[in-house]
């Protein structure tokens, strides 16, 4: 069986198609580059950079970016994409500060939002990373009573009524919702 990504939590722009996961575990990359002190008292300002060090750094850049863009529209969307980017930062960095920062992103975005709407999808994936389950289960039925849903969304509702099935310990029920999504949508599965 395939397995399913849950669209927007593994692609920091909202609700886009995650790339396919592969099963493999990742080689660690080596070092790009390290700085040679020019003296013994620099030596402690040696940095060595990795893949994940520019990854940081881009995502820095798009919070930044996305943050203003918020800053200038008061939009919702762009609310929801800030607290994308600071997720997709905080998978990578691990810094607390980072999931909050994101959960003030989508504060804002419900703040500037008309009652019913909002981002409403991220809002549940938010909860499902923080682990309050019952937010998530009530910001999805929110979402999922839009009139109108493309098939990524719909997959996206089924993929994490899969992850709520799960964590509440209904294996069959979420292997059903897995598989949903993936009649829905097959290209948000993965081998």
């Amino acid at each position: 069986m395939k397995r399913f990504t849950t669209l927007f939590v593994f692609g920091f722009l909202g609700c886009h198609e995650a790339p396919a996961v592969d099963s493999k575990p990742q080689e660690v990359p080596a070092l790009a580059a390290t700085a040679a002190p020019a003296t013994p008292a620099m030596e402690a300002l040696v940095v060595e950079t990795t893949d994940t060090d520019k990854a940081l750094e881009k995502l820095e850049l798009s919070i930044e970016f996305y943050q203003e863009r918020f800053d200038d529209s008061g939009s919702w969307m762009d609310a929801e994409t800030v607290c994308e980017a600071y997720l997709a930062h905080a998978r990578l960095s691990g810094n607390l500060e980072d999931y909050l920062a994101a959960g003030q992103a989508l504060d804002a975005g419900f703040a500037g939002a008309k009652p019913g709407t909002g981002p409403l999808l991220s809002s549940s994936g938010y909860n499902m990373v923080v682990h309050q389950i019952d937010r998530s289960e009530e910001a999805l039925n929110q979402f999922a009573k839009r009139v109108w849903l493309k098939d990524t969304e719909k997959a996206a509702i089924a993929g994490l009524r899969g992850d709520i099935a799960f964590h509440r310990g209904d294996l069959a029920g979420a292997l059903a919702e897995f598989e949903n999504a993936e009649k829905i949508d097959p290209t948000t599965a993965s081998a």
